[in-house]
């Protein structure tokens, strides 16, 4: 008898180390890769967004047929195996394009695709489709969720912001104009069956949208003009000055800190014969401010134009960081060369400091990314076009423009690095989103150290125990006394206000958080 359960002991032993070692590989494939070499493949698809999960980790829409979403913890395990159809499933001859993804602002997504169906060879119909889902990818709004209009068949490309209230804002083409409607939290349509109309675009113009959230609502630019929403309806509607050769697009576009926004555009200047990069700024009641705009520099004429990927950061010194490329087409090759500029402007207008680059030698570069690391530094992502597999590199550089990560930047993938997805990862790093070749996609993540896979200890937690609470706090209360002296990393940590220092306000702010009492560290403001 006692052999007998000697026999089930070991093979119940044999099995339970058999299970966690299945489980080990397991995670040990989807963990963050710490080497350029490799990465998280995800498939083949096309990357949409990332968002924050409010733990350090992100979760990230991309298209695998359908709009499908999944979700990377801060380790770098993804946790839905396989990923979740994000609104619902298109049977053939049905498909999916252009969606994005947007935070429900408490760990909730919101998502949105375009689904399309055939019915002619030069004639098809559009129709957006919205849905919610909540922190374990269950949908709220149905399978299928819900359309944004019922009466008509062309509706395109949505864009979508939380409204802060457990609803959502979509915007969207139709035909040649552009359209929005409000969700509340169940799903139902606030602007009616029918949406509410902005503005009508020429059918030629770009059919890029963007929406910047406000206080009470929304901005929604289509790089023709500017439409104020809240939850009545239309605020206010202005179009980019008469007679400017604006090419502003909206692709770099941020909130002004008071409900208005920020936008990196490009302005054709007649009287020096230059392709300016410019930015402009709208206020909250919808006037152009800056003498309409901020001329950041410019190249001379010669089929120079600014490319179409152009990020803009607003700083905690309510300043903003410019990031874009010019690209210069070569006859001889039937080629385009790219190179790198980053500029700084208050919010006054006014340029700060000199036009520089995150690279000494930036030509042969493309822009893909720019996103806050913390208070006091902001990480550059871009492509180098001069290797072959056109490989990816990032540079932490201060608000001064010094490098802080040498003169060429980290490598951080020797992948073809393009159609970049970009997000904080919450501790001073990023994770980021990629197609390669033949469309394959991958994720990886890097800390504020500059090292791929390192997974640091979130801001606030000096000892390191992966909980928030007075230990913290008193940590940085007997450093200002002198008591005890903080390491490096405690340091970083317990700056939770982002000032530089830490001292007993910090102390405070952790305390504040371990009660509850705040949401976020303001460090981590203005993260996108």
């Amino acid at each position: 008898m006692r052999e007998k359960v000697m026999q089930h002991k070991l093979i119940f032993t044999t099995i339970l180390i058999i299970f966690h070692s299945l489980l080990f590989i397991s995670n040990s494939q989807a963990q963050w890769s710490t080497t350029p070499d490799t990465a998280i493949y995800l498939g083949q698809g096309e990357p949409v967004g990332l968002i924050k999960d409010e733990k350090g980790g992100a979760y990230l829409g991309y298209y695998s047929g359908d709009l499908v979403v999944n979700r990377v913890d801060k380790f770098g395990y993804l946790q839905w195996n396989p990923p979740i159809s994000a609104v619902k499933q298109s049977v053939p001859p049905y498909w999916q394009y252009e969606g994005s993804i947007a935070s429900g602002d408490d760990g909730s997504i919101f998502a949105a695709t375009t689904e399309v169906l055939p019915v002619t060879q030069f004639d098809w119909e559009e129709r957006v489709w919205v849905n919610k889902l909540d922190s374990t990818g269950t949908k709220l709004w149905g399978n299928n969720g819900v359309r944004v209009s019922l009466d008509n068949l062309d509706n395109r490309i949505p864009r979508i912001i939380s409204d802060q209230n457990g609803g959502c804002y979509v915007t969207y083409k139709q035909g040649t104009s552009i359209y929005i409607q409000h969700f509340d939290s169940l799903g139902t349509r606030l602007f009616g069956n029918s949406s509410l109309q902005l503005n009508t675009i020429p059918s030629n113009t770009s059919t890029d949208l963007d929406l910047i959230k406000t206080s009470d609502g929304c901005i929604v630019l289509t790089g023709l003009g500017y439409s104020r929403i809240d939850s009545s309806g239309l605020v206010w509607f202005t179009n980019v000055p008469s007679g400017s050769q604006f090419g502003l697009g909206v692709v770099g576009a941020t909130g002004d800190g008071s409900d208005g926004v920020v936008c990196l555009g490009q302005y054709g200047n007649n009287q020096t014969q230059t392709i300016d990069a410019i930015s402009i700024r709208v206020d909250s009641s919808g006037s152009f401010v800056w003498n309409n705009f901020t001329n950041l520099g410019g190249i001379p004429w010669g089929g120079v134009e600014i490319y179409e990927e152009r990020f803009i950061q607003r700083n905690f010194n309510n300043s903003f960081s410019n990031f874009w490329s010019f690209k210069f087409p070569d006859s001889s090759t039937g080629s385009n060369t790219y190179n790198l500029n980053v500029q700084a402007n208050s919010l006054d207008g006014n340029l700060l400091n000199s036009f520089y680059s995150p690279i000494l030698n930036s030509t042969g570069r493309i822009v893909q990314g720019l996103i806050k690391s913390n208070n006091l530094n902001n990480l550059f992502f871009w492509t180098d076009d001069t290797t072959p597999n056109r490989i990816g590199f990032v540079q932490m550089m201060d608000l001064n423009g010094n490098k802080l990560w040498g003169n060429n930047g980290q490598l951080f993938t020797n992948k073809t690095f393009s159609l970049v997805k970009s997000l904080s990862d919450t501790r001073g790093g990023a994770i980021l989103l990629w197609s390669g070749i033949n469309g394959m996609l991958w994720l990886q993540q890097i800390s504020r150290h500059g090292n791929l896979g390192e997974i640091l200890n979130d801001y606030g937690d000096l000892n390191e125990d992966g909980v928030i609470d007075t230990l913290d706090s008193q940590i940085v209360l007997n450093s200002v006394v002198g008591t005890d002296t903080l390491t490096q990393n405690q340091f970083e940590v317990g700056d939770v206000d982002g000032d530089g220092k830490v001292k007993v306000n910090d102390a405070s702010l952790i305390l504040q958080k371990a009660k509850g009492l705040i949401k976020e560290f303001p460090i981590h403001e203005l993260e996108e």
